[in-house]
């Protein structure tokens, strides 16, 4: 091969690579904000799944009056 040639190779090679890393910086924010997205839907099916223990129904039904009817 020609020296001219494989500076082509080698430019085509350097342009290929900056476009998988740029495309890797890319992919990896959105990992990140996915993750984000993801955190906060576990925790908020923890405090929705919370709220349906029986003991979170009869806070709801019960709380507001307890102490009250005995006064």
């Amino acid at each position: 091969m020609t020296t001219a040639r494989l500076t082509e190779q080698v430019e085509t090679q350097a342009a290929s690579l900056k476009a998988a890393w740029l495309d890797l910086s890319r992919l990896r924010s959105r990992c990140e904000t996915l993750q984000g997205m993801v955190d906060w839907q576990r925790a908020r099916i923890t405090e929705l799944e919370a709220q349906l223990t029986d003991s979170a129904i009869a806070e709801r039904i019960f709380g507001g009056r307890h102490g009250q009817d005995q006064g």
